[in-house]
């Protein structure tokens, strides 16, 4: 809660008309908070660092525009796609950021400017994320397939 919180107070006084998008893990109740829907039962998801399964109260999502949950398979497969297609090597939480990102820029009517951060290094989720063996066992085999675009 604090990164969305101290981000979107930052951009707030920087410049106002910037839309915070936030990107959740299927099974985190923060987009459902976003919404303004009753908070779902907590769930578990395999992307690390981000989510949360309850309302931590340093979270403020009052400038928060939309949000967008993203399931493990998809998080994963955008992670393993920008490594393929752009040569960086960044975690599950990266993977979960930009396919938000990639969702909201293919919603719009028309161009914006998108910023998304890669905030984790892949380098910790060799044994995971990047071992095909591991997806497998976790019912994430195959998903590069068909990557988002």
């Amino acid at each position: 809660g604090g990164t969305v919180t101290g981000l979107s107070r930052c951009f707030a006084e920087r410049s106002p008309a910037t839309e915070i998008v936030l990107a959740d893990p299927a099974g985190s109740v923060l987009a459902a908070a976003v919404a303004g829907r009753p908070l779902p039962a907590a769930g578990s998801w395999l992307v690390e660092g981000i989510g949360e399964d309850f309302l931590p109260p340093i979270l403020d999502l009052g400038r928060v525009r939309r949000a967008y949950t993203i399931g493990d398979p998809e998080s994963f497969a955008t992670a393993r796609l920008l490594l393929r297609r752009e040569g960086i090597l960044a975690g599950s939480s990266t993977g979960c950021l930009l396919a938000a990102a990639l969702r909201y820029c293919r919603a719009q009517r028309e161009p914006k400017r998108v910023v998304t951060f890669a905030c984790d290094t892949g380098n910790k989720y060799l044994s995971k994320l990047y071992d095909d063996d591991w997806l497998a066992a976790h019912g994430l085999a195959g998903n590069e397939e068909t990557p988002p675009r």
